[in-house]
């Protein structure tokens, strides 16, 4: 796991911050539904594989509660599973 400050990347737009996570093998996770949303549709369009974006709509959801979500996401999918999916965070939530 590595976020987007520790990676150098805070100031990518978010078409290469998720071009990092490809080369890197990663699964995004971000607060930013909207633009990752439309960036999952653009590259299932042009058939462009990633790993998987998780998103989270809801910007005050506690720390814990994320926590718990990705941990029963991750406990009820292989992570070959991600692959190319747009995942909303909250459906994980209990």
């Amino acid at each position: 796991m590595v976020t987007t400050h520790e990676a150098g990347n805070r100031r990518l737009p978010d078409p290469e911050q998720l071009e990092f996570a490809v080369r890197n093998s990663l699964v995004m996770y971000t607060a930013n539904t909207r633009d990752f949303a439309a960036l999952h549709r653009v590259w299932a369009t042009a058939e462009r594989d990633h790993f998987g974006i998780i998103v989270r709509t809801n910007q005050r959801l506690p720390v814990a509660s994320q926590l718990r979500a990705l941990r029963r996401l991750l406990t009820t999918m292989r992570l070959d599973d991600l692959d190319n999916q747009l995942l909303f965070l909250e459906n994980w939530l209990a």
